[in-house]
């Protein structure tokens, strides 16, 4: 007897993914023979994210929701076809579940299996939720959040239990087993995203030379594909040394050997930092939906004091404000880098997997 068959839909950015990655492992734990199919865009990054985890990838030809303005016919037009992909699917693999990762890409397949009475779950990784978070709250038969905060904002009447946002096992498990190394080499982390952010990366490369304190250490960037030559070849000539790559397909070495880390707000980003414990400055991007980055951002500020830096129209703006909050972070005794860590963990969720699988294995249609 085969297991549960569990389909996944969104995706197009590691924040999307991974949780759903985290939540497809707890699943495979519990029952081994479970097939687990991942549907989301034709964008190259979820392809190959999905490929390095071992999971099939069944790509939609859905357009983001910003085409709707750009080119309403062309989204309209793919929209449609991703519908009819997304019956074929849900007839051919017959899923116990669909969990919906957020991002439009989640969309055809999530509409379309409520309608033909599939149950639905839906991860909302962020304080404010999202456009798909919020089109296909109604539909499904229960969202689980990260924050407490964002059930007041779904419509009325919708399901909601609070799990926290899914971190992958590995990753979730860290604290018991790390060695801090603030006696090694120290190491300053850069995550733009899944696919880089060419304000965050201008903004560091301009704060470097401010902040005396960083002499002599090592910069571990996550750049985006784009920009990858560039930071490189910058690098080279202010003499640092540095690992620059376009994308990491494994942060946890990089987590538990940085003294710091600079990252824009995504809320996957946050949650796997405060697992491990690694204090954080975020650089909010700003043009994200209903600010979700900075609400994600000031949530951690508030109660773990993880430094918010407001992304300016000039990088050398934004790297005098970076500057000072990473002078204060970096040049501070050791013990209060460690009080930050401290304040992390309790805010993390290590256990919000487990949570969500408790959820998917008692979910019915109502």
């Amino acid at each position: 007897m085969t297991g549960p068959t569990i389909l996944f839909a969104g995706g197009g950015t590691g924040g999307h993914l991974f949780p759903g990655i985290a939540v497809a492992e707890e699943v495979r734990r519990r029952h081994p023979d479970a097939r687990i199919v991942f549907s989301g865009s034709e964008r190259e990054v979820e392809r190959r994210i999905l490929e390095s985890h071992g999971y099939a990838h069944r790509p939609l030809p859905v357009e983001p929701s910003t085409t709707l303005r750009s080119n309403p016919l062309k989204f309209l037009y793919r929209y449609w076809l991703s519908t009819l992909d997304a019956r074929r699917l849900l007839d051919e693999i017959a899923p116990r579940v669909v969990v919906g990762l957020g991002g439009f890409a989640s969309v055809p397949i999530v509409r379309t299996a409520a309608s033909s009475r599939h149950p639905v779950v839906l991860l909302e990784q962020n304080t404010v939720p999202g456009r798909a978070t919020r089109w296909l709250a109604s539909r499904a038969s229960v969202v689980c959040t990260s924050f407490d905060q964002t059930e007041a904002i779904l419509p009325k009447g919708v399901t909601v239990e609070v799990t926290g946002n899914p971190v992958r096992r590995h990753i979730a498990e860290c604290p018991a087993n790390a060695e801090r190394r603030d006696h090694g080499e120290p190491t300053l982390l850069v995550l733009g995203g899944s696919q880089g952010a060419t304000a965050v990366n201008d903004a560091v490369l301009a704060t470097l030379p401010m902040v005396p304190p960083l002499a002599g250490w090592r910069v571990v960037h996550q750049t985006g594909h784009r920009d990858l030559d560039r930071i490189r070849s910058a690098y080279t000539s202010l003499g640092v040394n540095a690992v620059v790559e376009p994308f990491f397909d494994d942060l946890l070495p990089h987590y538990r050997t940085a003294t710091c880390c600079i990252t824009r707000a995504g809320a996957t980003s946050l949650a796997e930092l405060a697992c491990v414990g690694t204090p954080f400055i975020t650089i909010p991007y700003p043009g994200s939906i209903h600010d979700h980055q900075l609400r994600n951002a000031e949530f951690y500020r508030d109660h773990a004091d993880q430094p918010v830096v407001a992304q300016s129209s000039s990088a050398d703006v934004t790297a005098g404000t970076l500057a000072r909050e990473l002078e204060r972070l970096v040049d501070g005794p050791t013990e209060e880098r460690e009080s930050r860590r401290d304040r992390l963990r309790r805010l993390a969720r290590p256990d919000a997997a487990a949570r969500v699988a408790d959820v998917i294995e008692r979910v019915r249609w109502p």
